[in-house]
């Protein structure tokens, strides 16, 4: 009975951010540290501008450990802007390590079903 209700939970969390945000969140993963949500967004803003003149937009993040194992947690990135999410969902520009822990990417936004995303996608791949 429990775990039905945090299942029905999460569904109706994953509807919201689905119908709430433009694009679906960018997903890194740490498997050790504590590092905050304020100290991820930092970073990352600051990466991006410093390194690759971008200003990346963060409209939410949260932390989750929901799907992780052991010690492991995520942190939901949100961004605003096409800009903001392409420049993260292409990775190689990514820092090696934020608040000094390293981190990885359990997954890719899933967005196929949005053709407009995909054709920005495309043209941001061109240029």
């Amino acid at each position: 009975m429990f775990f039905q209700e945090q299942q029905q939970i999460t569904i109706e969390a994953t509807r919201y951010a689905q119908t709430s945000f433009p694009f679906p969140p960018v997903i890194i993963r740490f498997s050790s540290g504590n590092v905050k949500e304020k100290e991820v967004a930092q970073e990352v803003t600051n990466h991006w501008k410093m390194s690759l003149q971008v200003d990346i937009s963060i409209t939410n993040i949260r932390r989750s450990s929901l799907k992780c194992q052991n010690s492991e947690y995520d942190f939901l990135i949100y961004v605003k802007n096409a800009e903001s999410f392409f420049s993260l969902f292409f990775q190689r520009n990514c820092p090696k390590k934020i608040g000094g822990e390293n981190f990885s990417f359990p997954s890719t936004p899933s967005f196929l079903h949005n053709s407009r995303l995909l054709s920005r996608m495309w043209i941001f791949e061109l240029i």
